[in-house]
């Protein structure tokens, strides 16, 4: 009993919050090797076991920095939230994001992090979409230059793409670091060929071999040269190469093969894990994802925040209540103004529908989407609609008819449809949606009520697995001070007209 005690008081100085058995056991595999993959699907909390591991590190004097390469929005989420809730104590950190095009804040916060007098951990996190750059791929190699780093690829298929040229600068760079992490509960998401770039970022040698193509060869079974198709592409490409083309089966499946031989390979050098087998996951996890506004967008929250919220009524000027004027900065930051107006050519300009759809790119299974506006459902549907198929999508909001909105519900509940899209105030409350996962606030009503009703309609009775719910949000807007409010179990209209005052951000 007293050892047992001593072993919970030590893990209580390690760790800054206590971690569950499997990220205990992530962490005792990988705190120390140089090269490791945390293949924990979303919700795990595979990011905590990367702090840990770095502060481990910093604790030994192996690195002095970290480099996090993170997709848009979730690399923000590395500073915003994560590190200020599970970085240990003991171990003094400093920690910023790159951006192209810095405010001066974020200058100055790129200042801080360099400063020599400080003595402590240095986090840095940049947009895998900086590495398309020659100016992103510059900063991040000065960092690795200058500092000993555990790089870090989060959600790392983004980088499954060995031609891509942000794969190609990240590859370059790895060698400049001590330490790899690869993080990602998707890694496969068209064959076994996805693997090849995540792990070559890890080490070349654990593929035992450096080259793609003899890679691809090792593990597919690729179209002889006499193929007809074969011939006819090096007829009318005039090439002097053949080319790679995996065969298909009888029903147009890519054909693969040693399989077993790969598995083996990348086994002592990664760790896998399902939410459905973490026993003691709490059964709701919250996750943020973050975003920025567009020039167009910054001006009307500007103008809507700082001109006293008027508007010319009848020639009359009128002062906008405050839950006008929080109505009207929501519109703005989901991509819409007042009258339901689009800011953006096609929904994918919306950087708020691109955060999201990105993040999606590692969700699997059903997912719910709620938004506060009809003009936000349609964009996100056809959005979806674009890229995953028509009947990927099914509806749920006012002007949905009765019938429609019960064959809505049937279809996604049978896994016919992989995304509920609704408003929260029509489809929160009575709903049966357990088929899903993950559910995503693209924007949040104001009322607590609503916000528990709807988070309920995944979470209840035939739900066999933990809810990961991610709030969407523009960073330094109304967004924060609304999913603060409703997370602190508060709603948002008693905070309006009453104690504690809402921060206008």
């Amino acid at each position: 009993m007293e050892a047992q005690k001593a072993t919970e008081r030590f893990e209580m100085q390690r760790f800054k919050t206590k971690p569950y058995d499997h990220q205990l056991e992530a962490f005792n595999l990988s705190c120390e090797v140089e090269s490791f993959a945390l293949l924990m699907e979303q919700g795990t909390g595979k990011t905590k076991v990367i702090i840990d591991t770095a502060a481990h590190l910093f604790g030994l004097g192996r690195i002095d920095a970290v480099l996090v390469v993170a997709p848009n929005g979730v690399h923000r989420n590395w500073i915003h939230n994560e590190l200020p809730v599970h970085h240990p104590d003991w171990a003094p950190h400093i920690a910023t994001y790159w951006s192209s095009t810095p405010t001066k804040a974020e200058k100055k916060a790129l200042e801080n992090l360099s400063d020599p007098k400080f003595v402590g951990l240095r986090w840095l996190s940049l947009n895998v979409e900086a590495f398309s750059s020659e100016k992103g791929r510059k900063m991040a190699e000065n960092w690795l230059r200058t500092h000993k780093v555990l790089f870090v690829i989060d959600e790392s298929s983004r980088i499954k793409t060995p031609t891509a040229q942000r794969t190609e600068n990240i590859l370059k760079l790895a060698k400049l670091a001590p330490y790899r992490r690869i993080m990602t509960g998707t890694p496969v998401t068209q064959g076994p060929t996805d693997v090849f770039a995540q792990f070559s970022f890890l080490d070349e040698n654990i593929l035992r071999t450096s080259s793609y193509y003899a890679f691809k060869a090792e593990y597919s079974e690729l179209l002889p040269a006499n193929h007809g198709l074969m011939r006819h592409i090096v007829a009318r490409t005039g090439s002097k190469f053949t080319p790679q083309v995996i065969a298909k089966d009888k029903n147009g499946r890519p054909i693969w093969r040693n399989l077993d031989k790969l598995q083996a390979l990348l086994a002592p050098y990664s760790y896998r894990k399902r939410k459905v087998e973490c026993l003691d996951l709490p059964p709701k996890i919250y996750q943020r994802l973050y975003h920025e506004l567009e020039p167009v967008q910054e001006k009307a929250y500007k103008y809507i925040k700082d001109e006293l919220r008027m508007k010319m009524e009848s020639g009359d000027v009128k002062v906008l209540t405050k839950m006008e004027s929080i109505l009207r900065l929501q519109q703005v930051v989901g991509g819409h103004d007042g009258e339901s107006k689009s800011y953006f050519e096609t929904p994918e300009k919306n950087p708020r529908i691109a955060a999201m759809m990105e993040a999606l790119e590692e969700i699997q299974g059903g997912v719910i989407i709620w938004a506060r506006f009809v003009a936000e459902i349609k964009a996100i549907s056809a959005a979806l609609k674009a890229k995953y198929g028509d009947d990927s999508v099914v509806q749920y909001f006012g002007e949905v008819k009765q019938q429609d909105r019960v064959d809505a519900v049937d279809k996604f509940q049978a896994s016919d449809a992989r995304f509920f899209v609704g408003q929260p105030h029509s489809g929160g409350i009575g709903l049966t949606l357990t088929k899903a996962k993950t559910v995503i606030y693209y924007s949040n009503d104001y009322s607590l009520e609503t916000r528990l009703q709807s988070e309920d309609r995944a979470h209840r009775i035939g739900q066999d697995e933990s809810v990961t719910y991610i709030d969407v949000e523009a960073v330094g807007t109304i967004d924060k001070a609304i999913v603060k409010a409703l997370r602190d179990k508060q709603d948002i209209a008693s905070l309006v007209t009453g104690d504690p005052k809402l921060e206008w951000i």
